[in-house]
């Protein structure tokens, strides 16, 4: 569901030279409105753009569910992913609590964790009334640490070695289609010069991110992989379906995570005067991104539509599948008739309060091109 703007802005923008270090605290304000630019703007042509540095953010979070019921139900379950703390490579997630509570009393509730290590608060209503049961999820404190500064693995490829733990991470599923010929096809086009896992699985990002359109809609419309690369559109699901499919078509385990997103704007100086900067506005938003395994760290985080080899401190992850064939469903019913309208349900999460420590180092490759889009990337493979 997550799109976000990537704009070069002509302005003044009071940091040392190619270096931003921010401390801010932002407060909740509600609906989201793109930043207010200002001056003359103009779309930049690189076509990747390297960075070097760390992103710190901590707060607290909360996430509204609002369950509409129709008449009719014998049973309905929620099924409530929990958060919880975890450190995958140079990226690292610390939850401290996580309060649930809900307008309208459950028959009974339980505490649950998957197969895949996945935590779930499961509330399960018996013959529920015709109403909106609203569902608050409350993280006391949150913080999210991305490393850039740290280069990223240098496993060979092809890969030599697939642990047995993650070899199921390998397989087509129904939404990413490992096993079809022009996926196969494009991931063997893309990834036949690379020699390092993280040169092939960056090719791959750059393409999904190049090559795919932000197609709005509701988020529970998940598009395949297969229709993703012959659309070439797709939404955060549809995005993380192809990039998981391309990557796994190319020997690489690749699974899906899903999460949120915490609204703010990230601005990076670009040229010497200080005089331009690139600016990366995100919204509070449900969001899908993709984990890649490495034999030498585990799984790393990449975010298809906006990055190769991290995810922003701004993502909360919680919980981890194959793909979207694999996540639990959100909410489950039963009843007596199939008359009674469909179970819907809408969520919105919002920040009481957000802090961001940023030092980000920009590094231009690539020079000046065609492309108006931009792919950020962490630090560079060396040679």
């Amino acid at each position: 569901m997550l799109q976000r703007s990537l704009n070069l802005v002509v302005g003044s923008l009071r940091a040392r030279k190619l270096l931003i270090s921010v401390l801010a605290v932002i407060a909740a304000t509600g609906a989201v409105r793109p930043a207010d630019m200002g001056g003359s703007r103009r779309d930049i042509g690189t076509a990747h753009v390297t960075l070097i540095g760390t992103m710190q953010s901590a707060g607290s979070f909360s996430k509204l569910v609002t369950v509409h019921v129709p008449p009719g139900l014998n049973v309905l379950t929620v099924n409530l992913p929990i958060p919880t703390s975890i450190e995958e490579g140079a990226w690292r997630q610390t939850i401290s609590h996580c309060a649930i509570s809900s307008s309208a009393t459950p028959s009974r509730q339980k505490d649950e964790v998957d197969s895949m290590g996945n935590h779930y608060r499961v509330l399960v209503f018996d013959k529920p009334e015709s109403q909106d049961i609203q569902i608050t999820q409350t993280i006391d404190e949150f913080a999210a640490v991305a490393r850039l500064d740290e280069p990223l693995p240098t496993a060979p490829y092809p890969l030599r070695f697939v642990s047995n733990s993650v070899t199921d991470y390998l397989r087509p599923s129904k939404s990413a289609q490992s096993d079809d010929a022009a996926i196969r096809d494009l991931a063997q086009a893309l990834t036949c010069r690379s020699r390092r896992e993280a040169d092939a699985v960056c090719r791959i990002a750059r393409w999904t991110f190049g090559n795919l359109s932000y197609a709005p809609g509701r988020y529970i419309d998940v598009i395949d992989a297969c229709t993703a690369l012959s659309t070439r559109c797709a939404q955060c699901r549809g995005y993380a379906n192809l990039f998981i499919a391309l990557a796994r078509a190319a020997g690489i385990p690749a699974r899906l995570v899903t999460g949120y997103t915490l609204r703010g704007s990230l601005y990076i100086p670009i040229n010497s005067d200080e005089s331009e900067h690139l600016s990366m506005d995100v919204p509070s938003a449900s969001h899908a991104w993709v984990e890649i395994w490495y034999p030498e760290v585990g799984w790393i985080p990449y975010d298809p539509q906006t990055s190769a080899g991290f995810v922003d401190s701004h993502h909360i992850q919680f919980a981890t599948g194959g793909s979207t064939d694999d996540e639990r469903p959100f909410i489950e019913w039963s009843a007596d008739s199939r008359t009674f309208r469909q179970v819907r349900f809408e969520d919105d999460g919002v920040y009481a309060r957000l802090s961001d420590h940023i030092s980000l180092h920009y590094v231009d490759q690539s020079g000046i091109g065609a492309s108006s889009h931009i792919l950020l990337e962490r630090q560079a493979l060396a040679e």
